[in-house]
């Protein structure tokens, strides 16, 4: 659930769901806020500042709190949104350390129900002491993402991924599926 506080910042609340070796399960409570710093005038990017605590719904797991840079560029039908983010670990399992991560996403809008394109992520690791390329996450692969706007009732969203993975330390394919639902106030 999210809320527009003002028209530069979000704020929003989120469940997720993963699914892991122990099976799917709800793993984390999102708490998000990202500042817009600068709206996509001219040539520059839409950039936003994103501030996240992940609160985990596992007693035997480390929350995370998450810092990053959001950015976003809109040319014609085409929409390209690439993320810079931070990770630290808090808790008494903790890893020590800050990570980074992105992830990207570039389309292409037939219409709003149908946007194909091509999503990335990836884990580089600790900042300061990264591992060799082969040793990180990285993936890349196909997506299809849209929504439908019903009429007094809100907006249903969606992306379907499919990520290979490029490095030997990345699982060999990795299935993206995400839903949302948007309603104005």
């Amino acid at each position: 659930m999210g809320y527009g506080v003002t028209d530069s910042w979000w704020t929003e609340v989120e469940g997720h769901w993963e699914s892991r070796a122990d099976g799917f399960k709800f793993r984390t409570v999102d708490f998000e806020n990202a500042v817009r710093l600068l709206r996509q005038e001219s040539w520059w990017p839409e950039t936003a500042l994103f501030i996240e605590y992940d609160q985990s719904a596992e007693t035997h797991s480390t929350d995370t709190a998450t810092l990053g840079g959001l950015f976003r560029k809109d040319f014609g039908p085409s929409s390209s949104v690439f993320n810079i983010l931070f990770d630290h670990d808090l808790g008494p399992n903790a890893t020590t350390g800050v990570r980074l991560r992105y992830t990207g996403m570039s389309t292409w809008q037939f219409v709003p129900e149908f946007a194909p394109g091509i999503e990335v992520f990836g884990d580089a690791g600790r900042v300061g002491s990264f591992v060799n390329s082969a040793g990180q996450d990285h993936r890349l692969g196909p997506a299809l993402t849209g929504g439908v706007d019903i009429e007094g009732v809100g907006e249903f969203g969606y992306t379907l991924a499919y990520l290979f993975g490029l490095t030997p330390a990345s699982p060999n394919g990795t299935l993206v599926w995400r839903l949302e639902f948007d309603r104005r106030f």
